[in-house]
């Protein structure tokens, strides 16, 4: 009775798993960066070429009563560079960026696992293409060539939203949209720590276009607490986007704002331009930087395109002047994604 058993318990599975439905996507970046600065130690002034790739594979599959319920995992190649210092010090190659559990109704959406904290989904990301130092798939900012940061002080961005808001193990609720307007939570327990994370964001018509306002918070509850307010808005006229967002990051000895405005533009249906520009400043220190980027992407075919993107970034150190650098860095890459 136990092998019937079990062998019936297979089928099922096995019938469960050809129902579902499987999607896998990825894409690989290969590229080349030219970066100058005011440095003078061994890092300055770099060439090199770089590689990027994430693999993307989910499941999903709606019941009879219309409850849907799935499950993703990403498979990250952590950006590379033609270095043997970085190359060694490159621990993110091939690794579970997420993986995560959903289930959805009518009611909303619960998330549980590896995940982005809610807050990252209530994000206004600056108009940004491959290889800018904004847009919601940055991979440069304050780096040269090899990957080692420009020397300024810790906490200023070169992007509003930066990277502040990872991935963590946890569970979230998102809720539908409701006259435009829908929200966000999450919370994750991590023992000695917990992090709590919420978001607002309504979209409608504006003039005439289509608009969304956004606000985030994190909260890192931690022996010394780390708070995080993130705003902003996309407006859309016509073929070209203009946003603007601003982000406030207190962990108790800095209080540095990021704040930033961009346009992008598709001039065709294969060609898009990019413009940015970003002011961070620590209250505490008065250290500022201010950033540009600049950017254009070509998409060749379906899937495949080109992108050449200028950075450059102004740093001023308040206390030690010495430490002033003006860098700029070039970047151009292909990209396939499939």
């Amino acid at each position: 009775m136990r092998k019937v058993l079990l062998a019936t318990t297979a089928l099922v599975a096995m019938t469960g798993a050809a129902a579902a439905e499987v999607s896998v996507n990825g894409y690989y970046e290969f590229g080349y960066t030219s970066s100058s600065d005011d440095r003078t130690d061994a890092d300055a002034d770099q060439d090199a070429m770089f590689s990027d790739s994430e693999i993307h594979i989910s499941f999903s599959e709606t019941t009879d009563s219309g409850l849907t319920f799935g499950a993703k995992f990403e498979l990250e190649g952590a950006l590379s560079f033609e270095n043997a210092e970085d190359v060694a010090n490159d621990d993110g190659k091939n690794v579970n960026d997420e993986s995560s559990l959903s289930v959805s109704s009518d009611m909303g959406t619960f998330v549980m696992g590896n995940n982005d904290y809610a807050s990252d989904s209530y994000l206004t990301w600056l108009p940004g293409g491959r290889g800018t130092a904004v847009g919601s798939d940055n991979q440069f900012g304050i780096k040269s060539s090899n990957s080692t940061p420009v020397a300024i002080a810790s906490g200023l961005n070169s992007n509003p939203n930066h990277a502040q808001f990872s991935d963590t193990i946890g569970i979230g609720y998102f809720s539908p949209s409701m006259g435009g307007v829908s929200v966000g939570i999450s919370i994750e327990d991590a023992g000695d720590s917990e992090d709590t994370s919420m978001g607002i964001s309504w979209s409608g018509d504006a003039l005439g276009s289509d608009m969304t306002v956004t606000f985030a918070n994190f909260t890192n509850n931690e022996a010394t607490e780390t708070k995080i307010t993130s705003a902003g808005f996309t407006f859309g006229v016509g073929d070209a986007t203009i946003a603007a967002s601003t982000a406030t990051t207190d962990n108790g000895t800095q209080d540095v704002t990021s704040t930033g405005i961009g346009i992008g533009f598709d001039l065709s249906d294969s060609l898009a331009m990019t413009a940015a520009i970003v002011d961070s400043e620590d209250d505490t220190s008065k250290d500022s930087l201010e950033t540009v980027s600049l950017s254009g992407t070509y998409t060749i075919a379906p899937g495949l395109s080109i992108a050449l993107a200028y950075n450059t970034y102004a740093y001023v150190d308040s206390s030690a002047t010495a430490n002033n650098n003006d860098a700029s860095e070039l970047v151009a890459s292909i990209q396939g994604n499939f």
